[in-house]
């Protein structure tokens, strides 16, 4: 009795600790679901512009963070791929998110033809990864497509330009709207766009940074083109002072006729006469300029004296009247280029790469002297110095022969070595300015090397954007996944740009190309007059610079003439 007594009180305990255990796992599961739903940040990702991605250029990476959690999450986003170069290059920047909030960011990265697919990872403070997708570009279907931006208060009026088939229906437009809010502040924003088309919009509600990435973004070879009519004031006055030869009058009303398609076609626009300074009359209607274009350095500014809005209606009954408009703007030769952007390889790298190793390649080490000396002491030591110890019966002093050619051929190695001087990270580099009268450009060619294969950082001031310049390898994916550890991890911060080279190769070269662009407080660069006439030239020019410059070069229609040295603040007759 008292056995069976104290089996059911044995039993009574072991249900009750097995009930509080589950009770306590319960609420341990319970609490685990609780935190790991509090503490989830999640990310949703888009592209380019409505997911369309070239090559060549910088890529707009959208990211939407949402932080789920009751507590803020400090970590880094990452975004990687594999270049044409076979190198894995991966582009770091802090994340930071208040709880429960939700955050848009946009990242811009330059990839090449050659790219994809992106990986994007999003890291905590502890490195640990919280979330990883997978972007296919399909690159290769936006080839045939022009990207055009639409800024307009009335974009459905516009985007008549949507779908218009130019070079004899081997490209097409494809429009995206733009929007004060989102224009993006840095010209890189805009690189995937061929040509923008602004009409019926304030332009003075861009910011002082979104317009300067507007002007930046035309020079690097941009199209823009602008339409005015009833709200010339909204839309190029801003521009007026830098663009216009003269104020134009108000707007009026004119009968206007566009000849296209072998007819004539009449509208009644408000209309107003703009005259460009230095411009090319594209489109007129007799003596009156309807489009007026000027070239602003690699890019082109187009003005049109009419409101696109106003002829919404008239290009629905009228269908090449939008390729009439566009092909006359791109002009033929620009057009050719934009087709065959993708056919051309990008030489950079073969022009650049002779020019940075031109001051130090005589202290790079000769890989076939060296393969020479190896060579040389493997025969010595081998046939060439048991036959003649052999011959002589001096056999038994073969390995201390050895041992002394060794320290000898060691010795010889290390005489040639110290030619090269080298003992860590060293870099060549060319810098161009570019003096405007508002801003002057700085791009500046790196090449950094190292002479052991292995990892070193470089630092880089953040107002620099740094780009790699890829040598273009041509290699199967399987080639690429093997090279994921030869990588290149440039981390963004607030006030510098970190890059982390890994196992590259010793002396390899690593070609990098740095921008900036300030204002031009100090009103540098030359300054003067040139007058060309009958095979003469009259050149006054001012240096501006507080530096001396050698042998100056002035490039006119073609033809060169050597100006000579100039000193701070010279001027030249």
């Amino acid at each position: 009795m008292l056995k069976e007594k104290i089996l059911k009180d044995l039993n009574r305990i072991f249900v009750f600790l097995l009930l509080f255990f589950c009770f306590i796992a319960g609420i341990h599961i319970n609490s685990f679901a609780t935190d790991k739903e509090n503490n989830k940040v999640t990310m949703d990702i888009s592209y380019g512009y409505g997911n369309i991605a070239k090559g060549g250029r910088y890529l707009p990476i959208h990211v939407f963070y949402s932080n789920f959690s009751k507590q803020k999450f400090d970590g880094k986003i990452s975004v990687e791929f594999t270049e044409e170069d076979n190198r894995r290059y991966a582009y770091e920047y802090n994340v930071s998110l208040d709880a429960q909030k939700s955050l848009l960011s946009d990242y811009y990265i330059r990839i090449s033809n050659d790219v994809n697919t992106i990986e994007v990872s999003l890291k905590d403070a502890d490195k640990k990864t919280v979330e990883k997708k997978v972007l296919s570009l399909n690159m290769e279907a936006n080839r045939s497509n022009l990207l055009v931006g639409l800024l307009s208060d009335s974009q459905n009026q516009i985007n008549y330009f949507n779908d218009v088939a130019i070079n004899f229906g081997l490209m097409n437009l494809k429009t995206v709207n733009l929007a004060a809010g989102s224009f993006p502040k840095s010209y890189s924003g805009l690189e995937q766009l061929d040509m923008i088309i602004i009409s019926n919009f304030r332009i003075r509600d861009l910011s002082n940074e979104q317009s300067r990435a507007l002007m930046d973004w035309i020079k690097q070879g941009g199209v823009l083109l602008i339409g005015t009519g009833k709200r010339a004031n909204d839309t190029i006055g801003r521009y007026a002072p830098e663009l216009l030869e003269d104020m134009y009058e108000a707007p009026s009303v004119r009968t206007v006729k566009f000849s296209f398609n072998n007819e004539d076609k009449q509208i009644d626009l408000d209309t107003v006469n703009i005259n460009l300074h230095g411009g090319n009359v594209i489109i007129s209607d007799g003596d009156f300029p309807l489009i007026t274009s000027v070239n602003k350095q690699r890019g082109l500014i187009a003005v049109a004296g009419f409101d696109f809005c106003d002829l919404s209606q008239f290009a629905k009954d009228n269908t090449q009247f939008a390729r009439y408009i566009v092909s006359s703007v791109l002009g033929d030769e620009r057009i050719e280029k934009l087709a065959k952007q993708y056919e051309v390889s990008d030489n950079t790298f073969q022009n650049v790469e002779p020019i940075l190793n031109s001051s130090e390649i005589k202290k790079l080490p000769a890989m076939p002297v060296y393969t020479l000396i190896i060579i040389a002491y493997i025969l010595i030591i081998g046939p060439v110095l048991f036959i003649y110890l052999r011959d002589y019966g001096l056999a038994i002093y073969y390995r201390k022969a050895v041992v002394l050619i060794s320290f000898l051929f060691f010795a010889l190695v290390l005489i040639y070595n110290g030619r090269t001087r080298f003992t860590t990270t060293f870099y060549n580099y060319v810098t161009v300015y570019e003096a405007g009268d508002s801003d002057v450009s700085e791009s500046t060619y790196v090449n950094l090397r190292n002479p052991y294969n292995r990892p070193y950082d470089v630092v880089v001031d953040s107002n620099y954007s740094i780009v790699p310049i890829i040598r273009d390898i041509k290699g199967s994916e399987s080639d690429r996944e093997l090279k994921r550890n030869t990588s290149i991890t440039i981390d963004n911060t607030e006030f510098t740009k970190n890059v982390h080279i890994n196992h590259i190769g010793a002396f390899s070269s690593n070609i990098w190309k740095m921008d900036k662009t300030i204002e031009n407080l100090n009103n540098e660069g030359f300054t003067g007059e040139i007058n060309f006439f009958d095979g003469n030239l009259n050149v006054e020019i001012t240096n501006n610079y507080d530096y001396k410059v050698k042998n100056a070069t002035l490039i006119l229609y073609g033809k060169i003439a050597i100006l000579g040295d100039f000193e701070a603040g010279e001027t030249s007759l």
